[in-house]
Parts: structure tokens; C-alpha cells; sequence
């Protein structure tokens, strides 16, 4: 089975100059978790994921010690919303991305998902992103196998 098979059907996507307010409302009005952040060309810049956006509001010392977030005052939270207005899609996008092609594999996919701990995995043709597969396309996909085998 190829990856172009089991392609999330409207992945989201958007361009470096949206806004982080417009990122969030795109995730919450889906099941993804990731968006692709792409050039007006169709070329791929990278993405920003969940957990790309926890970063911005959690601060990096909690990362050494989880005890630490009972430190952080009460009015933490509105006080770093409040300096994340301006920032856009490039401000936290992600290029260390790992890529697949619609032509690779699922098995390939899947590996990439293991071994690299992704979620997402943009797929990309002749320089162009043209979608993405997640874990729960690619186990939508071989659900649908085991479906049409079982008869």
C-alpha cells in the first residue's frame, strides 16, 4: 500500500504570515494536530504541531524539572497569551521535518512514525507539498483493508 492511499482528505494548511489565533482556530475546528506551513508556490517550509504551540506557553525550565510549573503564578498564562499575539506561523514553524513522498510506502511511513517519534508527516512531490499522513490515516487505511478482507 502506498502513502497517496491513505492521505489525510483536507489537511490543513497555511501560509508563514498566519497568525497563531487563526493556526489554533484551523486545529480546533479539526482532528489534526499538525499544520503544514506552506509558500504561496506550494513549497514546503515546514509545520507546526500541538505540541510546537505548548512550547510557546510552557517555559523551557519545566522541562528539567515538572515540579517546577507549581512555581509559576497564577497569572502566568494570561500575561504570555498576551505576548503571543503577533506571532505567526514562522515564528514556530518546524524545518526539521521528515518527509514522505505519495509514492513511498506505508511501511515507510510507519517507520517514520516509530522511529522519529511523528505524528504527521507532510508528503511532498517535486518540491510541493501535496498533503499529509498521520497515524490515524494510516490506521484508517489499514482498517479499511482488514475490512474488505474479512468478508
Amino acid at each position: 500500500m502506498l502513502v497517496r492511499y491513505a492521505m489525510v482528505e483536507e489537511p490543513l494548511q497555511v501560509s508563514p504570515k498566519t497568525g497563531l489565533r487563526d493556526m489554533l482556530d484551523l486545529l480546533l475546528q479539526s482532528n489534526q494536530d499538525t499544520v503544514a506551513v506552506v509558500e504561496a508556490d506550494g513549497r514546503l517550509v515546514g509545520v507546526v504541531g500541538a505540541h510546537d504551540v505548548l512550547r510557546m506557553i510552557v517555559p523551557l525550565y519545566v522541562d528539567m524539572d515538572e515540579a517546577l510549573a507549581a512555581l509559576i503564578h497564577d497569572g502566568y498564562f494570561e500575561e504570555r497569551f498576551a505576548s503571543l499575539k503577533g506571532v505567526t506561523a514562522a515564528d514556530i514553524v518546524n524545518t526539521q521535518v521528515d518527509t514522505v513522498a505519495p509514492n513511498n510506502t506505508l511501511i515507510q511511513a510507519a517507520t517514520l512514525f516509530l522511529t522519529h517519534h511523528r505524528h504527521a508527516l507532510p508528503v511532498v512531490e517535486g518540491g510541493k507539498h501535496v498533503g499529509m499522513i498521520t497515524r490515524r490515516s494510516l490506521f484508517k487505511r489499514v482498517s479499511e483493508k482488514l475490512s474488505s478482507n474479512s468478508g
